[in-house]
């Protein structure tokens, strides 16, 4: 399997269990068993837990901006296109399909 694929499944499967147990409850052997990899393969492709973290958020980071690049970029921008109501509705379903990761961030007090 391509390295680029394998990092994906890694990224999936530890959103997957990060939703479920938690950031600190999940262990790199729980991410690894449903990659379908050895644990050592997982610290191959990522330094530690915390990097495999900030991965997916860099990586959901990334998703939103484009998204909302993508919104921007059109004829008279998103504001003239479908008002305030619409702009926010296109938000809440972004995040909605990505809710598995939004109770993973949490970088507040």
């Amino acid at each position: 399997m391509p390295s680029g694929n394998m990092k994906e499944t890694i990224r999936a499967v530890a959103v997957d269990l990060f939703f479920k147990k938690g950031y600190f409850a999940t262990s790199i052997s729980e991410i690894a068993r449903g990659s379908g990899i050895q644990k050592a393969s997982i610290y191959y492709h990522y330094a530690s837990k915390e990097e495999l973290l900030f991965s997916i958020l860099e990586a959901t980071m990334d998703d939103l901006t484009a998204c909302l690049k993508s919104g921007l970029s059109g004829a008279g921008g998103l504001k003239s296109r479908c008002g305030p109501q619409s702009a926010v509705t296109s938000v809440f379903t972004w995040s909605g399909k990505r809710r598995t990761l939004l109770p993973t961030v949490s970088c507040g007090a």
